[in-house]
């Protein structure tokens, strides 16, 4: 048997929404330890800010990011 699991969030609303998807891993898990063959599409990507984003919010955005999951300061 195989199976597919899919990941969308719809329009992103904050960064965490970019997280993958740990229930679909847990449940991608079970299934394979089933003999079930299944593959997962994660279609919650940061490439999506291109296609619903102007080029202001994004680079707001980035630069956000960074500040505080990178560089680890506050907001």
């Amino acid at each position: 048997m195989k199976g597919i699991l899919i990941s969308i969030a719809g329009i992103p609303r904050s960064l965490s929404d970019f997280v993958p998807d740990n229930g679909l891993a847990l449940l991608a898990s079970c299934l394979l330890k089933n003999n079930i063959d299944v593959k997962i599409f994660d279609f919650n990507l940061p490439s999506i800010f291109d296609d619903i984003y102007d080029k202001n919010v994004k680079n707001f955005l980035e630069k956000f990011s960074k500040k505080v999951f990178i560089d680890g300061k506050k907001p």
